[in-house]
């Protein structure tokens, strides 16, 4: 029950250890994951970083190369593909998966599901570089990627970065209160404020100790 609990509130991680197969791959055995005490390098020179591993791409096209090659074997195995991150950190690519289950997933869930999308990417060969993998769940602080995601949880409280700002703004933290024709409306301070779902940088559900 303990660990469960851990899971529902902070996310475990594990982190994929396949040495032996892919001298690419930075690791040790599956265990909760520890947190990274600098953080990963952002800005030019991280697009400029994941540029030069997966050749001219940045981000969100790294992002859209793995996902075809993770989300089905995930969704295969009968658990909820939340998202994908990558980040460069440390000289090397940090890719991190969120993977659910109906009942919320264990450590033991976990480990399994790295084992099977760190040998996708053995076999598939797309990072040109070491890399850690993280297979982690989303935690109460749910990450929200996709506009299904964010029609499943409105009326929660959320957290949100725009990538352009809206009249000199672009950190919001309020109540969704509906979408309407891809754009989030958000109620702060008992005022109004519309974001579309294309402006959105990064989100996160905020977490409601109520909520199972």
């Amino acid at each position: 029950m303990m660990c469960i609990l851990a899971l529902s509130v902070a996310g475990w991680s594990s982190l994929a250890a396949r040495r032996a197969h892919n001298p690419k791959v930075v690791g040790s055995n599956p265990a909760p994951a520890t947190k990274i005490n600098k953080a990963p390098l952002s800005g030019l020179f991280a697009i400029w970083f994941l540029e030069r591993v997966f050749g001219e791409v940045g981000m969100s096209v790294a992002v859209s190369a793995l996902q075809p090659l993770i989300e089905p074997t995930i969704v295969g195995m009968g658990y909820e593909f939340v998202g994908i991150e990558v980040q460069a950190y440390q000289g090397q690519v940090l890719i991190r998966v969120y993977v659910d289950g109906p009942q919320g997933i264990t450590v033991g869930e976990l480990q399994q599901v790295s084992h099977q999308v760190s040998g996708i990417l053995d076999v598939q060969d797309v990072i040109k570089q070491h890399y850690h993998l993280e297979v982690s769940s989303p935690g109460l602080d749910r990450p929200l990627y996709t506009l299904a995601h964010y029609e499943r949880f409105v009326g929660r409280r959320i957290k949100l970065t725009t990538q352009l700002p809206i009249n000199g703004r672009r950190n919001y933290n309020g109540q969704l209160v509906a979408i309407k024709e891809d754009q989030l409306l958000l109620v702060i301070d008992d005022e109004q404020h519309t974001v579309a779902f294309d402006n959105v940088e990064k989100a996160r559900l905020v977490p409601d100790f109520g909520t199972k």
